[in-house]
């Protein structure tokens, strides 16, 4: 397509679609001051900023969580390997106490038996 330039002093327009090797800038405070100069209704800005805000708190409720999770989930190997460790000590506990009425068990019957010997040695003598 041919362009015919019919203003004086203004230079020749460049194509879009030419790779001429220049890239684009991007220009944000701009976009932004434009947009704002744009909005003017109250409503809308307010409905732009609670939903802004609610994905603040989400985001920061979520990582709240997780670091939560991960420390609950040490937290409980750690109350498992104690309850494992306090399990096997009150199990050896309840063992002794067996085994100490067993051997009291024992000598009660050592001593019957010897109070009977020396009972039957006396009556016999």
């Amino acid at each position: 397509m041919i362009e015919i330039n019919l203003l004086p002093g203004a230079g020749k327009k460049k194509s879009g679609r030419s790779g001429g090797g220049t890239a684009r800038t991007i220009n944000i405070g701009a976009m932004l001051a434009g947009i704002a100069q744009k909005i003017r209704d109250p409503w809308l800005i307010s409905a732009v900023g609670s939903v802004a805000l609610a994905a603040v708190v989400i985001g920061g409720t979520f990582t709240y969580q997780s670091q939560r999770v991960s420390s609950l989930g040490e937290a409980e190997k750690e109350a498992l390997a104690d309850s494992a460790r306090y399990a096997a000590a009150l199990k050896e506990r309840a063992y002794s106490a067996v085994m100490a009425a067993t051997g009291l068990l024992y000598l009660a019957i050592l001593t019957a038996f010897g109070t009977d010997l020396v009972a039957r040695a006396i009556l016999a003598g």
